[in-house]
C-alpha cells in the first residue's frame, strides 16, 4: 500500500520505570532504533479549518473526528498490520511482536507552536503495547513521537534522520488509562524547543528539544514483546498557540 512500514518494537526506546507526577527532561543518550516510517504528502487538505478560534486564543489548523474521510488518512492491509476508517474512528491493528505502524493524513500541514492533541482508545494489547501522536512530522524520517503503553506508563521520542532518540524514558503515571477499553486523551503543547504532555488533562511531563520546529500530525501502535494491539484513535487536532 502508500504507507511504508518497518518493524520495530517501540517498547525498545524505554530506559526504565520511573514514577512521576510533572518532570522537566533534558535529551539523554539512547540507542539507534530502526525508524517507523511516516510520509504527509504535500497536497491540498479537505480537512483543515483556519477560522475556529477556540477559547484562549489560537486558531484550529487541523481537526479530524472521522466522521468523513476528508483527512484522507493513509488505510493499508497486509500480513503484519491493518489500518481503516471504522465507526468515524480511525483504527490500526498491529498483529506480530516487535513491529509498528503508522498512518497520517494526506494533507499539508506545517505546524509549529501549537498544541497537538488525540482520543486513543486501546481496544486490545498487552501491557508492552504502545500507540501515540506523531507530531511536528517532516517527511519519512522526521519526527516526535508521544505514546502510552497499555501497561500505564507515558514516553517520548524523537526520530531524525532515521535514528531514534529516547528523550523521555517510559514513566509510570497514574494519569495513564491502564488496560484493554482504556481510552487516553494525549496532548503537547509545543513552544519553540519547550514541550508539556498531558494525558487526561492532566499535565505529567515537560521536556526542551529544538531539533524539530515544525510539521504535520500521525498515528502510531506498536507490539513489544507480546504480539497483537488494536487501537481507535478519534478526535485529532492541532490548535496554533495564540
Amino acid at each position: 500500500m502508500s504507507l511504508r512500514r518497518v518493524p520495530c518494537a517501540l517498547a525498545a526506546l524505554a530506559l526504565g520505570m520511573l514514577a512521576c507526577n510533572l518532570t522537566t527532561y533534558t535529551t539523554p543518550p539512547a540507542p539507534t532504533l530502526t525508524p517507523t516510517v511516516i510520509a504527509i504528502p504535500a497536497s491540498t487538505s479537505a480537512a483543515r479549518a483556519g477560522a475556529s478560534t477556540p477559547p484562549g486564543g489560537g486558531n484550529v489548523v487541523f481537526v479530524d473526528g472521522f466522521d468523513t474521510r476528508a483527512g484522507r488518512w493513509r488505510q493499508f492491509d497486509d500480513a503484519d498490520a491493518v489500518a481503516w476508517y471504522e465507526q468515524a474512528r480511525f483504527r490500526i491493528d498491529v498483529k506480530p511482536p516487535g513491529h509498528t505502524a503508522s498512518s497520517a493524513p494526506d494533507v499539508d500541514l506545517m505546524a509549529g507552536d501549537a498544541v497537538f492533541a488525540v482520543e486513543a482508545t486501546l481496544l486490545d494489547g498487552a501491557e508492552s503495547a504502545q500507540y501515540g501522536l506523531a507530531f511536528r512530522l517532516q517527511g519519512s524520517f522526521d519526527m516526535y513521537l508521544f505514546s502510552v503503553t497499555g501497561g500505564g506508563a507515558y514516553t517520548f521520542s524523537r526520530l531524525e534522520a532515521g535514528v531514534w532518540e529516547t528523550l523521555i524514558p517510559l514513566t509510570a503515571s497514574a494519569a495513564v488509562a491502564a488496560g484493554p477499553g482504556a481510552t487516553n486523551v494525549l496532548s503537547v503543547r509545543a513552544a519553540g524547543d519547550a514541550f508539556t504532555f498531558l494525558v487526561n488533562e492532566t499535565p505529567v511531563a515537560q521536556a526542551q528539544d529544538g531539533a524539530l520546529a515544525v510539521g504535520g500530525v500521525g498515528l502510531v501502535v506498536a507490539t513489544g514483546e507480546v504480539g497483537g494491539a488494536a487501537v481507535a484513535f478519534d478526535n485529532v487536532s492541532v490548535v496554533a498557540l495564540p
